[in-house]
């Protein structure tokens, strides 16, 4: 499940800061407080990786304007947040459904409206198999860490080289094994309308910085596969708010 968020920023002269994922993802955590405390270092695991499988995209709006190192909000914004898991989305909504407002760094904005989203499950069909383009909501990340001379160095892969898809296909399927989706199927994820340079977006998440990339790609593979990629998110960092997409017409 996928909630949409819309939210009015509370004064006119309301700014975001440059780096907010980590203030979003903080909001977030904070609907499953009381009823889910340990959401914010649960998960599914598979071997000794921790998959948190939710995802949320980037902060949209009318009138956004990137100046001086903040974003200025001159209207209403809006969100998307996934899970994968039912009751993480349960109680995500009707928690969500009692606050009022919540504040991202200084700025602070009134909840307008609350919105479930179930259509890329349904577009989905009843066959085995999906084929569909889809289009990014939040950068995709893809990356390795290799240990040098000096320490342990991180590699971001980019949308021209194969390494970008393997990894996207590989990390997929093992949330897939965390979730219980045990059937062996090849995924195919291929760029539809990408350019590695104009897609690069460089994300600043507390103290350090992420490399990913947006665009249009299509998707081939398991039904199951594509609804745990569409609600949990692909490449790393899900949890962070990167991998969000959103299926859109071959």
């Amino acid at each position: 499940m996928r909630i949409k968020i819309t939210a009015t920023p509370k004064t006119k002269d309301t700014c975001l800061p440059l780096a907010y994922n980590h203030y979003l993802q903080a909001f977030i955590y904070s609907l499953f407080r009381e009823d889910m405390p340990d959401f914010h270092r649960s998960g599914y695991r598979y071997k000794k990786r921790l998959f948190k499988n939710f995802t949320f995209s980037r902060i949209t709006s009318d009138k956004m304007i990137l100046a001086n190192k903040r974003w200025h909000i001159g209207d209403e914004i809006c969100f998307f947040i996934s899970f994968y898991d039912q009751k993480a989305s349960e109680t995500g909504i009707l928690n969500l459904m009692s606050v009022k407002g919540f504040r991202l760094g200084s700025a602070e904005f009134k909840i307008k409206t609350i919105k479930t989203i179930f259509p890329d499950e349904q577009q989905l069909g009843r066959y085995e198999k999906s084929h569909f383009n889809f289009i990014t909501l939040s950068p995709i990340v893809v990356y390795r860490t290799q240990e040098n001379a000096t320490g342990k160095k991180t590699i971001f892969y980019t949308p021209d080289k194969q390494e970008f898809y393997d990894l996207i296909t590989s990390n997929l399927k093992r949330k897939a094994k965390s979730v219980g989706i045990e059937a062996e199927d090849d995924v195919v994820i291929t760029p539809v309308n990408v350019d590695p340079e104009k897609s690069l977006a460089i994300v600043k998440y507390k103290d350090y910085y992420v490399k990913g990339h947006t665009g249009i790609f299509s998707f081939t593979g398991r039904r199951d596969y594509a609804k745990l990629a569409l609600e949990a998110g692909i490449g790393s960092k899900n949890a962070q708010g990167f991998g969000m997409i959103r299926m859109i017409g071959n």
